[in-house]
């Protein structure tokens, strides 16, 4: 995006990406409200297309405090997916940590779910600098219409912290499926 002025750019040109996908704008039923403090953009944060980026406080994280995130996504029709990817950031030292594990889950119906893989984390809780990181599975072409998430909390700051013993945060952008 840029501004003109009788064909003359004025100033520099703004870019952010955005990742369309089958959930693209699609309705999200979650399992436990996020946080008022870290919305991320409100109901279609989850499949907005925006990305976050290693601030906690761009407006584009929504914000888990001692809970797991649980999401379902509903396609709207029956589609074939094979690749499904969930965006989170991890700021150790604002309470901010990775999920331990990712789970992916598909339905046809809506009520009975198929779990078709599970992501553990691979990154340390001790990295100094904020970091972002795709919990990402590829499988077999399947069709489906709803999309199911849980992403595992570690629950409460471990005893290394600052904060230990007191609940963390998991923050999350985007839930991509293709």
């Amino acid at each position: 995006a840029g501004a003109f002025i009788d064909g003359q750019l004025q100033g520099a040109i703004a870019e952010k990406p955005f990742v369309i996908h089958l959930a693209t704008a699609r309705p999200v039923q979650l399992g436990h409200a996020y946080s008022p403090r870290y919305t991320g953009g409100g109901a279609f944060a989850l499949t907005n297309t925006l990305r976050g980026s290693t601030n906690l406080q761009d407006g584009l994280w929504q914000g888990y405090e001692g809970v797991n995130l649980e999401a379902v996504i509903d396609l709207g029709q029956a589609q074939t997916v094979q690749t499904l990817s969930t965006g989170f950031l991890q700021d150790v030292g604002s309470w901010v940590f990775l999920p331990t594990a990712v789970t992916y889950a598909l339905s046809l119906d809506g009520q009975e779910f198929t779990e078709v893989a599970t992501i553990k984390n691979d990154a340390s809780a001790r990295a100094s600098e904020p970091q972002t990181k795709d919990f990402t599975a590829s499988i077999s072409p399947t069709r489906t219409r709803f999309v199911k998430v849980v992403a595992q909390t570690p629950g409460v700051c471990p005893e290394w912290h600052a904060g230990a013993g007191a609940k963390c945060w998991i923050f999350v952008d985007e839930i991509i499926v293709e």
